[in-house]
């Protein structure tokens, strides 16, 4: 029988996911050439589900925030999350432990340049929305920057060769890169939410124990 404490967090979960996804369907939209953006639309949202991005919004909301303060760096942990998921695809194609929850979409249907083009969009719709979110009336442009030199160190160049080692390394890879996801959700949530650094530090420890 599930808690009541249990219910809450699920509850919890789903709906800053849906926040989440929502706010991400209005900017990750099918436009031309529909042969790249029809396929990331639907990739945008393809990946397991991953809490990285939810422990953005938590840690935002714990330390004092709102949101709305955490929406925008949520949903580039979210792109970030779906770009390295697409960036395995590439590399070991259809793995054996793929989510049957995954769209069928094959890289025959779509051709490994398309994927390419792909990943590259997802990737610059994440950075287009931090930069974009940057509002000097609001004096945020130093949060957001931390943000971004955040994200960037979670999925940055060396995660991406990393990608490369074989079959056997996989998993554990796999595991590195979503305990780097999810210290840096718990760090920027924490820093959009206006945390001092002894509450990022804190944050930043529970995102790894998560």
């Amino acid at each position: 029988m599930v808690s009541v404490a249990q219910s809450i967090n699920i509850s919890y979960v789903d709906s800053v996911q849906s926040y989440i996804d929502s706010h991400l369907k209005k900017i990750i939209t099918t436009r031309e050439p529909t042969s790249v953006y029809e396929p990331m639309h639907q990739l945008t949202f393809a990946p397991p589900k991953s809490t990285a991005s939810v422990l953005c919004v938590a840690a935002c909301e714990l330390v004092g925030g709102s949101r709305e303060d955490a929406i925008v760096a949520a949903s580039s942990i979210h792109l970030m999350r779906a770009a390295m998921h697409l960036h395995e695809r590439l590399l070991i194609g259809q793995h054996k432990n793929k989510s049957e929850s995954e769209p069928k979409i094959s890289r025959h249907m779509l051709g490994s340049n398309i994927e390419l083009l792909i990943e590259t969009g997802i990737i610059s719709s994440a950075f287009g929305l931090l930069v974009g979110s940057i509002n000097p009336t609001s004096n945020n442009s130093d949060k957001i920057l931390r943000v971004i030199i955040e994200i960037t160190r979670a999925v940055g160049a060396q995660g991406m060769v990393e990608a490369e080692a074989n079959e056997a390394e996989f998993d554990q890879l796999r595991d590195q890169r979503s305990q780097r996801l999810h210290e840096c959700g718990a760090i920027c949530g924490a820093i959009l939410g206006g945390g001092n650094e002894e509450e990022i530090e804190i944050l930043k420890m529970f995102g790894v124990y998560v």
